[in-house]
């Protein structure tokens, strides 16, 4: 439930504190304090924002967001697109957890910059530590990022990239969550296919994005059956692989290949291996979260371009990175993100 502590009624409020009265704790309160440094003293400000998973922190981002470009305004209507970076980090960089139903899986460095007449000239993002083991794997009761449900939620689109219910994939079904109630994934992709346009993407750079997260999806359906000392792909797995090697325009026996041998380099010679079927099925995986990662990676970049402008010496940098967790099973990028966030405490 949205509580009424975030409209304008309240962005009126701490932007005009009173001398004469003390306001009650509020993220517009932090975000206020450090524009009027900035304002006042002409030097870069830092809004650190951490806490355990599930805290509140991606909300209170955004509201800092929000509150910045309704006081300071641009010149160029440059922080409305800052502000429509949001629906598409969270698209493809959030995910339902076990304690928040819209939990940020990647750290993010954001800097606002300011002109001369202390009004947002552009904007840079920095992302770091997407969680790309979600992609392939799910604690029990989690989810995946939000953008593949998405594409399977919306019909149209669900039928140009081959995709149905999410429960027909292996790395959208196998942690048994695949509804969240509150979570309306069709109105989600409607509002993140608008913030694209808003940012100036054009119909092939959206098509790539949403390329990638199919071919994913149709990888996670590839399967193998033993062959001798190797593998091949099986009959059921097939299908998947005609739909990846479409959606990546790769050929499709190369494809197969590159999940079924690999190359082992030793002082320079090159021989090739077979792998087994454990050994392909890690193989696919390996793929999936590499394209996914570099997808991200250009994505940031792009929106980077999108909401680009002067670059200057005083900016209002806001820190947002996803809070200490445990689970079941943890990775190096869970090792890396509880050390940050024991660094950060």
């Amino acid at each position: 439930k949205q509580l009424p502590i975030y409209g304008p009624a309240q962005i009126a409020e701490y932007a005009k504190p009173s001398a004469y009265r003390l306001d009650p704790p509020h993220t517009f309160a932090i975000a206020n304090s450090a524009f009027r440094r900035l304002s006042l003293e002409g030097l870069s400000q830092a809004i650190l924002i951490s806490g355990e998973s599930g805290a509140g922190k991606t909300e209170a981002t955004k509201q800092c967001f929000s509150f910045l470009a309704e006081v300071a305004g641009s010149a160029n209507s440059v922080e409305q697109r800052i502000l429509c970076a949001n629906p598409v980090l969270e698209a493809f960089g959030n995910a339902k957890t076990l304690r928040n139903n819209n939990s940020s899986r990647f750290g993010r460095w954001t800097e606002v910059h300011f002109d001369s007449h202390i009004r947002i000239c552009g904007a840079r993002i920095e992302n770091y530590l997407l969680e790309k083991q979600r992609v392939v794997h799910q604690a029990k009761g989690e989810r995946n990022f939000h953008a593949f449900y998405q594409l399977c939620a919306f019909p149209e689109v669900a039928s140009a990239f081959a995709l149905s219910s999410p429960d027909q994939f292996r790395y959208l079904k196998n942690s048994g969550c695949t509804v969240v109630p509150g979570i309306d994934d069709a109105r989600d992709f409607r509002e993140m296919d608008e913030a694209f346009d808003n940012l100036g993407f054009i119909q092939e750079e959206k098509a790539w994005c949403y390329e990638i997260c199919a071919s994913v999806l149709h990888m996670s359906n590839i399967s193998f059956e033993s062959d001798g000392e190797g593998s091949r792909i099986d009959e059921l797995g097939s299908h998947g692989l005609h739909y990846a090697a479409h959606f990546l325009k790769v050929d499709p026996e190369k494809l197969a290949l590159s999940f079924t041998e690999r190359s082992i380099e030793v002082r320079g010679d090159v021989t090739k291996a077979l792998n087994t079927k454990a050994q392909a099925i890690a193989a696919v995986d390996a793929l999936a979260k590499a394209a996914y990662d570099h997808m991200f990676d250009w994505l940031v970049g792009r929106i980077n371009y999108a909401v680009s402008g002067a670059t200057t010496n005083t900016f209002i940098g806001v820190l947002d990175i996803f809070g200490f967790e445990i689970f079941e099973k943890n990775h190096f990028e869970q090792l890396c993100i509880n050390y940050t966030n024991e660094k950060l405490q």
